[in-house]
């Protein structure tokens, strides 16, 4: 009885508790991953592997770019040859196309983007790695009135290129629901 009691305790202290990045480094050969759980965003401050720290830097100066640079800051993340996948639309490979591809998106001022990844994992190699987490996408119509955002999960594949600078090679994403409360106080 005492075991039970002890389990059922320890289950509700730990199922209680909000998650924080936690490392796996599966094997000295294998991947490096941080996960924050899935209910916020993972915080490269927190995140003691140097390799998946850098990738998730490079994830939020991505759209800190974004929101300073707009259309600009977007393109000059992606390597030459990356590749992006609109919902209904072929696919925009190299930067020109996937400039193309956003220009009426970053020409309404009114349209703004956060992204936040709750999972990184970067190879042995350290030149090649992945994050994925969810977005929000805000705008206001022709009156100014806020439209409802548009939520959704997005995964980026990236490489390091030969500067050692991480760039995007594929980004994807769908709409869909975030976590509850996932984008209130994000950073």
């Amino acid at each position: 009885m005492r075991t039970l009691f002890i389990r059922a305790v320890l289950l509700i202290a730990i199922g209680s508790t909000p998650l924080h990045a936690q490392m796996v480094n599966q094997t000295t050969d294998g991947p490096h991953e941080a996960w924050s759980g899935g209910v916020r965003p993972l915080d490269p401050g927190a995140i003691g592997d140097t390799s998946v720290a850098s990738i998730v830097r490079a994830e939020r100066e991505f759209m800190d770019d974004v929101a300073r640079r707009r259309l600009e800051g977007w393109v000059d993340h992606f390597a030459d040859s990356a590749a992006t996948f609109p919902p209904g639309k072929l696919a925009n490979v190299g930067r020109a196309p996937i400039r193309k591809g956003m220009a009426a998106t970053f020409a309404d001022s009114s349209v703004h983007v956060a992204w936040y990844p709750v999972y990184a994992s970067v190879a042995a190699s350290g030149d090649l790695g992945y994050t994925w987490g969810y977005y929000r996408w805000t705008s206001r119509d022709d009156k100014g009135t806020p439209a409802p955002p548009a939520d959704g999960k997005y995964l980026t594949i990236w490489r390091r290129d030969g500067s050692g600078t991480w760039k995007v090679v594929v980004d994807t994403g769908n709409q869909g629901p975030v976590p509850a409360n996932f984008f209130d106080g994000a950073k």
